[in-house]
């Protein structure tokens, strides 16, 4: 509010700007960590019973990529998408949402500008799969358990800011609806997380 307030002060000079947008993007910062934090202690202290549906995974997707269009295209990043139709499973829409959204953000944030992103969703050995591919910096092989974990960054993550908590909080999700999270990396390469 207050931030924003002194961003849009059209008598500052271009320096005062550079000090209130860095403080704009700190205090968005912290309100993704403490929502995050919140997420983690909710699943922490949530019974066994979160309120599911039936869900079309494919809806699900569509709707992640829509919501960070333009987040993509500000870095003039193609977002391939394939979404087989009507493929439904037992979830939590909010949760699914988050999770498939945090993966491709990670994906769009850690890839370089002008490069691709496919993401999929289809159906496999009665299994429901959304895949998300990029061509940015990797993870190395050492370390892409670790990501997983909560508050642990890849060494070469400093390219982009983070708390350390999204992939943890998607692999908490996608388990608690009895799936799994995988990671496929290779260091300059690029990064598939199914």
């Amino acid at each position: 509010g207050f931030s924003q307030y002194l961003y849009e002060d059209e008598n500052k000079d271009e320096e005062s700007k550079k000090i209130y947008s860095h403080l704009m993007n700190e205090s968005d910062r912290l309100t993704k960590l403490v929502n995050e934090l919140l997420m983690l202690s909710r699943f922490d202290k949530a019974s066994h019973e979160l309120q599911t549906e039936k869900l079309n995974l494919s809806e699900v997707t569509a709707e992640a990529v829509r919501s960070l269009k333009s987040k993509a295209e500000a870095k003039e990043i193609d977002v391939e998408v394939q979404l087989q139709k009507e493929i439904f499973i037992d979830g939590n829409k909010i949760l699914m949402t988050h999770a498939i959204s945090n993966i491709l953000e990670n994906a769009i944030k850690y890839s370089n500008k002008k490069s691709s992103i496919k993401i999929e969703a289809f159906s496999k050995e009665n299994e429901a799969v959304v895949k998300v591919t990029d061509h940015g910096i990797g993870i190395p092989k050492e370390e892409i358990a670790s990501v997983q974990e909560r508050f642990y960054r890849a060494n070469n993550s400093n390219v982009a800011s983070g708390s350390g908590l999204g992939l943890s909080i998607c692999k908490e999700i996608v388990e608690k609806f009895e799936g799994q999270l995988m990671i496929e990396s290779e260091v300059k390469i690029g990064t598939t997380v199914t």
